[in-house]
């Protein structure tokens, strides 16, 4: 489990490196498609991810004898959750660093919660959701926000 997270960690913080070096207009068409590739359930074709394609996010790979095109790293799918913001003001934006981390923590550690629901959240944080009572099935369907308390 160790490995896995430290794993994960090192490909976000890779992806948040190259999409920070990237020049200024690439990198805001680079987070729009991290952003909808994200959301998006299908397979990742070039044609709808040119830019993903061009940087080397997304790059075709031999699978069980046929060429196919995968994220690069494969945790690329998740990093719209972690490292991009949207506003209308100033549309996809990448993180600042330290809030990236923050987000990074979070999400491993709600990963890590997920897996083992025995477990209770510390008092550090604070879980608040549309509804006053909740069952864990609930929370699946529901909107949850995640607040750091310091």
């Amino acid at each position: 489990m160790l490995y896995a997270t430290q794993h994960y960690r090192r490909e976000m913080e890779s992806i948040w490196e190259l999409v920070n070096q990237l020049p200024e207009g690439q990198d805001k068409v680079v987070m729009s498609q991290l952003w909808h590739f994200g959301k998006t359930p299908a397979s990742p074709t070039p044609e709808e991810f040119p830019a993903l394609v061009a940087h080397g996010f997304i790059v075709e790979q031999l699978a069980d004898g046929k060429l196919v095109w995968r994220p690069n790293p494969p945790s690329l799918k998740e990093f719209w959750r972690v490292g991009i913001t949207v506003s209308n003001a100033h549309g996809y934006l990448l993180q600042p660093q330290r809030a990236f981390q923050v987000n990074l923590q979070a999400d491993i550690y709600l990963h890590s919660s997920v897996q083992s629901w025995a477990e209770p959240l510390p008092q550090q944080w604070i879980v608040a959701t549309s509804k006053t009572e909740h069952s864990p099935r609930d929370l699946d369907t529901k909107k949850v926000t995640v607040k750091l308390v310091a």
